[in-house]
């Protein structure tokens, strides 16, 4: 994900919860100022209302043209021809997470040519794994994105077989100890 993209995210996450915040305390000082007794205090409260309201609005506009800036560069990229970012980190994403329901472990360890004394042979693979998904989303992003993702999957996986088929096998699902029949 583009540093830029991770920025833009997380100021949005801000200002929703910013948002959100803003919105209960305007209503909290909405109710002190209509349940306070006296005027002054309730001039007080009314303006504090005022400003608080003020800045919800401006939250709330601002998440709003955030989304139309989104949504307009997206479609300028649809019709550029650019890919998505956001679309190609989702389907890394999505990759990697199918990739490593289906994982590979070491059946005997890696020579220490591959891999030093304190890896172990399932972090090699996710760190091959994500930048192989890295280089096919770089080379051809838009046919990274076309292709069907269970013919990515396929491939992927055919490329690590092939990589040190002697050397990987499924991984297997660890066995229940048998619970002994009661006497």
């Amino acid at each position: 994900m583009s540093a830029n993209l991770a920025m833009t995210e997380r100021h949005g996450r801000l200002l929703a919860a910013f948002a959100e915040r803003a919105a209960r305390l305007a209503e909290n000082l909405a109710d002190r100022a209509l349940a306070a007794d006296d005027a002054a205090e309730a001039a007080d409260l009314a303006r504090a209302f005022h400003t608080v309201g003020r800045s919800l609005r401006q939250a709330i506009a601002l998440e709003q043209r955030l989304e139309r800036d989104a949504a307009r560069a997206q479609r300028q990229a649809r019709e550029s021809g650019e890919v998505d970012p956001q679309a190609v980190d989702a389907r890394k994403r999505l990759l990697a997470d199918q990739l490593r329901a289906l994982a590979w472990r070491e059946s005997e360890p890696l020579d220490v040519d591959l891999a030093g004394e304190d890896d172990c042979a399932e972090e090699l693979l996710c760190e091959h794994l994500e930048q192989e998904l890295e280089n096919a989303a770089a080379a051809d992003p838009k046919s990274f994105l076309a292709t069907p993702v269970e013919t990515q999957v396929t491939h992927f996986l055919s490329r690590f077989h092939s990589a040190a088929p002697s050397k990987l096998k499924p991984l297997a699902r660890p066995q229940r100890a048998e619970r002994a029949a009661p006497a």
